[in-house]
């Protein structure tokens, strides 16, 4: 078996390693990326007594980077004498996105934008150094060398991927994570989970990243429901922390994938459509199926049963994947033919459920 893994990122993980931000920065300019909240404006605060004051501070990033904001936040770049020596991404996931596109930028959007267009004219990206300081446990992106970019106006998303997006560091201070509320615990605590699960399925994973990838399940199957229930412990956001390290260094491995492509094309609505469809079920499901596994498990194997939980969601996809082979070849009808056995499968599992649902209910008086 061949296999390679490369991360480029020096990690500096700890409480208050934070401290250390100013040294790695030196005397070079930085541009700041990050919120406009009065949490993060005292992190700016301790950021320019060590470091000095900013060239340029984008402090109105959105969740989603869009190719609107990001044009006239990137404008803002375009005006400065000289463009900064680094960029400092101060916050979750789509800060540090953002400040992935700004370093591809070099002040001028439309690189950035005729390259996820066209995967053409790499060249003429810019490689601003990152360091990133994540402040939520989620994407990983600290570790990645990809940026999710959306184009609202047409309903399009794109993965801005380029090996020289890697973050030169990556300062990861649990004590930045709390504080965070119980929503926001969940749904990044769940994000950083699906990517250390999808790194397993993944064609390119390797014996480093599954290693990662387990890591990473494991503590945060043990970690977030105990989290939940006690938002203000250093010492399990710490361990959150590092669990959504793990995920994303091995999500690394996804890097090239997102960047292949194939097949016919078709209008886009259906798939916001089917996407439309599958959210709304999810959105049935998944609180009424956790808080149903956090009713009725045993106090000391609620972690065990949320893994027992989102196994089974990995086995399904894992299972439909293979069942691809059975519908190979380039006859429409095929899949036609796919996509109804599995609508037919589906609808006759929620009549089922459906008939099943008072003997459930009456199984599971916890739940009421």
């Amino acid at each position: 078996m061949a296999w390679k893994y490369t991360n480029p990122v020096q990690i500096e993980f700890g409480v208050d390693s934070f401290d250390k931000l100013g040294s790695l920065i030196g005397s070079r300019t930085y541009a700041l990326v990050t919120y406009g909240e009065p949490v993060f404006q005292q992190l700016e605060r301790r950021l320019v007594e060590t470091a000095g004051a900013p060239v340029l501070a984008i402090r109105d990033v959105a969740p989603n980077p869009d190719y609107r904001l990001l044009a006239r936040q990137t404008a803002r770049f375009a005006e400065l004498q000289s463009q900064p020596d680094l960029i400092v991404a101060l916050g979750g996931g789509s800060v540090i996105d953002s400040a992935k596109v700004f370093a591809a930028a070099g002040g001028d959007f439309t690189r950035v934008k005729d390259y996820l267009e066209t995967q053409q004219g790499g060249d003429r990206l810019a490689a601003t150094p990152i360091i990133a300081v994540p402040t939520t446990a989620g994407t990983g992106s600290e570790v990645t060398c990809w940026g999710t970019v959306w184009d609202e106006a047409n309903g399009k998303k794109y993965s801005l991927a380029r090996p020289s997006l890697y973050p030169t560091h990556a300062v990861i201070d649990p004590r930045l994570m709390l504080g965070k509320p119980q929503l926001l615990t969940i749904s990044t605590g769940l994000d950083a989970l699906s990517h250390a699960l999808e790194s397993l399925w993944n064609l390119n994973n390797n014996p480093v990243s599954a290693n990662h990838a387990v890591a990473a399940a494991r503590n945060i199957l043990d970690l977030l429901p105990r989290l939940v229930r006690d938002l203000g412990n250093l010492e399990l956001r710490s361990r959150m922390a590092m669990a959504a390290l793990f995920a994303g260094l091995a999500f690394v491995v996804v890097t090239f994938a997102s960047m292949l492509t194939g097949g016919g094309r078709v209008s886009p609505l259906w798939l916001v459509f089917v996407y439309l469809l599958q959210s709304i079920g999810e959105l049935c499901l998944s609180p009424v199926g956790l808080s149903t596994v956090t009713k009725l498990a045993p106090a000391r194997m609620v972690g065990l049963m949320m893994g027992v939980w989102f196994l089974s969601i990995s086995i399904g996809s894992y299972i439909a994947g293979l069942t691809t082979r059975f519908f190979a070849g380039n006859d429409p009808a095929i899949l036609t033919r796919a996509f109804g056995i599995f609508a037919a499968i589906t609808l006759a599992a929620a009549f089922v459920l459906m008939l099943l649902t008072p003997l459930i209910k009456k199984m599971t008086p916890r739940a009421a």
